[in-house]
């Protein structure tokens, strides 16, 4: 059985950042907000922010965890192409005959 995954993709709302070295909203010139877009003042905590799409952001994956999952899957492709059932079919036959030809002998030979 072989089963599919199959996944929904989500189209993803705009991220809030927060800029933390702005205290004024004078400091955002033109410039600034050709870069980072449109600047808002959040009253709760604060501090301005923008808002980034989403596809924008590039993921980052610590090198230690991006090379443990390289083993694994190694690992699992590894394990993968040992293991056939053909193969264990073929093997399974050969040790059937065999413990069916040493059954014989031990027969011939206790008479």
């Amino acid at each position: 059985y072989m089963g599919m995954l199959v996944y929904e993709k989500e189209v993803k709302r705009p991220l809030k950042r927060y800029i933390e070295e702005a205290t004024n909203p004078i400091e955002f010139t033109e410039d600034t907000k050709e870069k980072i877009g449109e600047v808002y003042f959040d009253a709760n905590k604060e501090g301005y922010y923008t808002f980034t799409d989403f596809y924008d952001i590039k993921p980052v994956v610590p090198t230690d965890l991006l090379s443990l999952v390289r083993e694994d899957n190694m690992n699992y492709l590894f394990d993968r192409q040992i293991y056939s059932a053909e193969f264990f079919e073929f093997i399974n036959e050969i040790f059937v005959e065999l413990h069916a030809m040493l059954g014989s002998l031990e027969e011939k030979y206790e008479k």
